[in-house]
């Protein structure tokens, strides 16, 4: 595995976050030696944002889970 404080090309976003659950140090080691962008935390925040919204409507919508039954 190549080590990421010596390689010239940064991880990518989804890089990181899967990387976070499959290689934590790597990660941490590429954001530690790298200055951090507005982007790569506004990347995450949006995915987040997204599959909370997303989960939150399907529950919602779901008619067996619904409190107006008759």
């Amino acid at each position: 595995m190549a080590d990421p404080e010596n390689s010239s090309e940064p991880l990518s976003t989804f890089a990181r976050l899967i990387g976070v659950f499959s290689s934590p140090g790597e990660v941490f080691a590429d954001i530690r030696g790298r200055d951090v962008v507005g982007s790569t935390w506004m990347g995450a925040l949006l995915i987040v944002v997204l599959v909370g919204t997303i989960a939150t409507g399907m529950i919602l919508c779901d008619p067996e889970n619904s409190v107006h039954r008759n």
